[in-house]
């Protein structure tokens, strides 16, 4: 029996149409494709409607939105290294304290990712970016008027907290509105705006100095 050859995934932008309404056994290789569970209904049956819908603005706009929260992500997180050089002559940072200085948001994003990560979940990944980015940019403010290094190094940590929820759901967020055609496509595009963030905050610090 002679191997049935895969059909290449189509072209970003083109309509579906009458080639994507699928029948049963079209079904049942997608599930096996993409290894779907088809005892489970509910997610057989979003896939096959994701399938069913146009390729259209609705997914440009949620990817541009995405990565505009992705890039800021990228901004947030690596901004420490160009203000490092002026907190150091601010507070007379030792070597350990500036080491301190930059784990600490990694240490915030330590526990904010399980923590976001189970209010996605239970609450739901809309409402949980919003809480995140909110509380990303109130610490974000705060450490702006931080007089010294223990206020400065704690509202650095709440910002690492705040800002590992957008960066962990920006992924699912995204790619559970794209049909199985586009999805990986869709998600590697993502990418693109976390480069995005690291060129804009170079330019920025230049202007700004």
């Amino acid at each position: 029996m002679n191997d049935k050859k895969k059909e290449k995934p189509p072209n970003f932008g083109e309509d579906l149409g009458a080639s994507n309404r699928l029948n049963e056994n079209d079904t049942n290789e997608m599930n096996k494709e993409f290894d779907l569970d088809p005892l489970d209904e509910s997610d057989t049956e979003y896939e096959l409607a994701l399938n069913e819908t146009f390729f259209g603005i609705f997914n440009y706009h949620i990817l541009i939105y995405c990565g505009i929260i992705y890039a800021h992500s990228a901004i947030g997180l690596t901004s420490l290294s160009f203000v490092m050089p002026a907190a150091v002559n601010e507070f007379n940072l030792s070597s350990t304290k500036k080491g301190l200085l930059v784990a600490i948001p990694m240490i915030g994003m330590l526990f904010g990712s399980y923590f976001w990560g189970c209010l996605a979940s239970t609450k739901g990944r809309k409402i949980t970016l919003f809480v995140s980015l909110l509380m990303n940019g109130i610490f974000d403010i705060l450490s702006i008027f931080m007089p010294n290094y223990i206020s400065f190094t704690i509202t650095r940590f709440f910002v690492g907290f705040a800002i590992s929820g957008p960066m962990n759901i920006c992924f699912p967020f995204l790619g559970e509105f794209q049909p199985i055609a586009y999805r990986e496509n869709i998600l590697c595009c993502l990418e693109f705006f976390w480069v995005l963030g690291i060129v804009i905050l170079p330019g920025c610090s230049n202007q700004i100095a």
